[in-house]
């Protein structure tokens, strides 16, 4: 500090070049000195900081836990470091501080400022306890309001000396329920990270790296409640300090709120402490660790240093009188239940940051804890199935977008044939043919509708064998156990993450609709536990990339000798050798439990089971030592279909063509212009797969007479010697 004395003069010099018309002009005299140690103070920080690589010098720990309770200070230099211009906004915003707090000095706010927020948790992929419960967020939510307002249940502890200048800042917060786009929202996000203590990076605040971005600080106060590491309790910037994009709270996540944090800082008071830095608070003794700092406050005594743990009133410093430290005040860093007072100083440097001209005052009148949606809902669904045989039923989900409140479905040719449920069940399909399904969904914003023609195939026959299988019809089925727990076709205590067979493909291509699979075990951990079906390209002889999965719950398998059918929603072409089989969760509970049934090693049919181990690598069976050293089968039936899939719209092989209209009536127009060859051969297909027409042609747009078609789907199929493609076409 003996530095900052000497320079006075030539910083006062300094401050007012930094711009003809420097802010620094129009401050009240008589807050010169105190303003310019303040930005001084600020300078020597940042010259302090790239004098010495680190930043000990600045963290004042406590030695009993090796806790650092508060950051702020460390993020501002290294932020000033990196952006100078911060230094010139920071004493911008003082300026307007001090003027504010002469003009209003006592005077009683215009009303209580409600300020809406977002916490956004950030939850590691190998500690998913770590995504927070709602409850626990608002419990936080209430205890800054309540620490704010001074309803704090501990407010009676405040020494007598002090409850003459404790202040209801009259501040309060809650929890968003409208987003920046006008949805509605709970306020929290939830994101899985990869990054290991991600808050000590600039990448908590960044989707793109593995944060969150941050909802507009005009609107909203951001909360990041995420791993911090170096036993950091928190940090923020205050008014005008942030880097860009980072304008918010850092909250560890073992010190966020009270169910389950770690004491003794698990009072919710690390946020309260870090709210008030980004309502422009200072700590109270004034980051100096001597007596000649301020927290430009006057209500708040002089102290020499931070006070951690719970001292005993009073604790003397700096020759600050017999009330001595308040040691109790938010911004020192005394235990959480130590701590009960912001005083009326420190509440006028607060609100004049929120009233109006301050920095933080768009936030006096934001909508997000009060608003309503503003945006129409887009209608949007899915089906369980989309190709079904006559009389199945379905169940519908609802994609809907911008928060609707309401639904209306239609359901043509179904039992029954309209609902106001979000998501239907059990509508049953009793004629064949192709069925449009309509949604209407409401919110006070308006309606949308989406009609999905021809949505929903019905047909007689699906003409799909599940004979085909590696498993043989004399196959002895068994189960193999794993020497510790587990089983060598399901979980096991290697970790494997996968079990897969080996097809082959016999003609040039097959469409499958999903598989029948024996389970022999199907436990589920949990409510949620579920596993996926899927296939992978198998052409270079090992399972490749993944061309088609479906996730089932493992509550719903069934175990053998019963068969459990898993479908697609949509059949999958293969065009080449494949694999098929079932991959678990990574993220399931260690109880989940599932296996299938293999054959007995030594038969016939042997050499197709492979896993996938727990580094992600597959091998075979019978691969030593990396594997377990048996030939065997798995007991999978991949449900292979010979007519074509009507649920995809588009299958291309080399060949590209356009047709149009499509819906058509009449006639449909085929265009050929960007294939090189002039002789084509045209097919057309009902949608059991029957050939109905066929035309050679060597031109390049082709008119073809559909109107003695019936209403229906058809497949549009064109090839030459080498090449082929098939396109779906509808008549109304």
């Amino acid at each position: 500090m003996i530095i900052l004395k000497n320079s006075i003069n030539l910083f006062y010099k300094l401050a007012k070049s930094i711009k003809p018309n420097f802010v620094f002009r129009s401050m009240p005299k008589k807050f010169h000195h105190q303003f310019i140690v303040y930005i001084l103070f600020s300078f020597y920080s940042v010259t302090l900081y790239s004098q010495n690589k680190t930043i000990s010098k600045k963290i004042n720990i406590n030695t009993t836990n090796k806790y650092v309770r508060c950051a702020t200070t460390q993020k501002l230099e290294e932020a000033i470091k990196n952006y100078p211009q911060i230094l010139e906004k920071r004493a911008e915003i003082e300026t307007h501080t001090q003027t504010w707090i002469q003009q209003n000095n006592n005077k009683r706010s215009a009303s209580i400022i409600t300020i809406p927020t977002v916490v956004h948790v950030l939850y590691t992929v190998n500690n998913q306890n770590s995504a927070m419960s709602d409850s626990r967020i608002k419990e936080q939510i209430d205890i800054l309001t309540n620490d704010y307002r001074r309803l704090n249940s501990d407010k009676s502890k405040t020494p007598n000396a002090f409850t003459g200048v404790a202040a209801d800042t009259e501040i309060e917060f809650c929890l968003a329920n409208i987003d920046p786009q006008g949805n509605i929202t709970t306020g929290i996000t939830r994101t899985k990270t990869s990054v290991s203590n991600i808050g000590s990076t600039n990448k908590y605040y960044s989707t793109s790296k593995g944060g969150i971005d941050a909802w507009s600080p005009d609107s909203y106060l951001n909360i990041w409640v995420c791993e911090l590491g170096g036993g950091v309790l928190g940090f923020t910037y205050p008014p005008g300090g942030a880097p860009n994009g980072a304008d918010g709270v850092a909250s560890g996540m073992d010190f966020f709120g009270k169910t389950g944090a770690t004491a003794p800082y698990n009072k919710g008071r690390t946020t309260t402490h870090e709210v008030g830095h980004w309502l422009n608070l200072e700590h109270i003794w004034g980051d100096d660790n001597g007596c000649n700092g301020s927290d430009f406050v006057n209500d708040t005594p002089n102290q020499g240093a931070s006070n951690f743990g719970c001292v005993s009133f009073p604790h003397i410093s700096c020759n600050n009188g017999p009330d001595g430290d308040m040691f109790m005040n938010y911004m020192d860093y005394s235990d959480d239940a130590c701590m009960n007072i912001f005083t009326q100083g420190q509440k006028n440097r607060m609100r004049s940051v929120l009233e109006t001209g301050g920095y933080r005052s768009k936030l006096a009148t934001s909508s997000g804890c009060s608003g309503t949606p503003s945006i129409k809902p887009k209608a949007n669904f899915s089906a369980s199935n989309i190709k079904i045989l006559k009389g199945d039923c379905i169940n519908f989900s609802d994609l809907t977008t911008n928060s609707p409140t309401s639904w209306k479905w239609t359901f043509q040719g179904a039992t029954p044939s309209t609902s106001i449920s979000q998501n239907p069940t059990n509508i049953c399909f009793n004629s064949s043919g192709c069925k449009d399904i309509t949604l209407i969904a409401f919110n006070s914003g308006g309606s949308d509708t989406i009609i999905k023609a021809c949505y929903i195939d019905v047909v007689e026959n699906l003409y799909c064998d599940t004979s085909f299988s590696n498993f043989g019809s004399q196959s002895t089925p068994t189960l193999y156990g794993s020497d510790q727990w587990g089983y060598i076709s399901g979980h096991n205590n290697y970790n494997d993450l996968a079990k897969a067979d080996f097809y082959t493909i016999n003609g040039t291509a097959v469409t499958i609709n999903g598989a029948k699979i024996h389970f022999t075990k199907a436990y589920a951990g949990s409510s949620t536990s579920s596993v996926w079906l899927k296939i992978w390209d198998g052409k270079s002889g090992s399972p490749g990339s993944v061309l088609k999965s479906k996730k089932v719950n493992i509550s719903t398998l069934n175990l053998y000798p019963t068969e459990t059918f898993i479908t697609f929603t949509n059949p999958v072409l293969i065009t080449g050798n494949y694999f098929i089989g079932i991959e678990f969760s990574p993220n399931g509970t260690p109880q989940d439990t599932v296996a299938l049934i293999q054959n007995t090693d030594g038969e016939s049919s042997m050499n197709t089971a492979w896993e996938k181990q727990g580094n992600g690598s597959w091998h075979a069976f019978n691969e030593t030592p990396v594997s377990w050293g048996i030939t065997t089968s798995l007991a999978i039936w991949p449900i292979v279909c010979t007519q074509f899939p009507t649920a995809v719209n588009e299958i291309y092989q080399n060949l590209d063509f356009s047709v149009f209209p499509n819906p058509a009536k009449e006639t449909i127009t085929i265009s050929l212009e960007e294939i090189e060859t002039k002789n084509f051969n045209i097919k057309v297909f009902d949608i059991l797969g029957k050939q109905i027409m066929e035309t050679k042609s060597n031109q390049e747009t082709i008119t073809i007479d559909v109107s003695n078609f019936s209403k229906g789907v058809y497949f549009l199929n064109v090839s030459t010697n080498k090449e082929n493609a098939i396109k779906k076409i509808i008549l109304n």
